[in-house]
């Protein structure tokens, strides 16, 4: 009985994998908007009936796919959960991995998609608003671990949504710039962030020790 359930999950889950790749294809070359349900269901395979049992609207598709791809970001990017990994030289690795893994083309793309439908739909922006505050949150965890809590957290939330900021900002320039050097304007944004928390981890809070940096 347990290895049918198994099975039958794992199907379920591989179809639902099939729509969100075709959505996210269809999303990219066509819009949200231009994109319906009964074309998913045909460059899918998928029955629309299925369709609206696995996923009860567009909308929890495109939660899908944002799910997706912030699980990517924090696996691409070495968020640095050991708390042996601390430090200056750590901060600096941890800033040139983050820099060197950008996202593709049609992620990008994917992107620009959903933040202007998040513009029009009240759901998809609480989506992203929600999927942000986690990426937030373990983006402080790791600056607290990286620069040994010496800097305070209203201080590294500022530096956290400037940094977020750009890169939604690149993002989109790559998008519409397909050969933008996104990375090389993420290394400079980057490097600035880090000059700024080099400076606050120099001058600790009353009580602390200073760093070397």
């Amino acid at each position: 009985m347990a290895l049918a359930v198994g099975v039958r999950e794992e199907r379920a889950e591989a179809r639902r994998q099939t729509l969100i790749d075709a959505a996210r294809a269809l999303f990219v070359n066509q819009g949200f908007h231009q994109t319906g349900v009964a074309q998913l269901a045909a460059v899918s395979g998928i029955k629309m009936g299925q369709i609206y049992r696995d996923f009860g609207s567009k909308d929890d598709i495109i939660a899908a796919i944002c799910e997706q791809d912030i699980s990517m970001l924090l696996s691409d990017v070495k968020l640095f959960d050991d708390q042996t990994a601390r430090g200056p030289q750590a901060l600096r690795a941890w800033i040139e991995d983050y820099v060197t893994h950008q996202p593709g083309l049609d992620q990008c793309r994917i992107l620009t998609e959903i933040v202007a439908e998040a513009g029009r739909n009240s759901r998809v922006a609480q989506i992203l608003v929600d999927l942000e505050t986690r990426l937030q949150a373990k983006f402080d965890s790791v600056f607290s671990a990286l620069t040994n809590g010496q800097v305070d957290q209203d201080d590294r939330m500022r530096l956290i949504r400037i940094m977020m900021a750009l890169n939604m900002g690149l993002m989109m320039q790559k998008a519409v710039q397909p050969h933008y050097d996104a990375v090389a304007t993420t290394r400079a944004a980057m490097d600035l962030i880090l000059r700024e928390l080099e400076l606050m981890i120099q001058a600790p809070r009353p009580g602390q020790k200073r760093v070397a940096v």
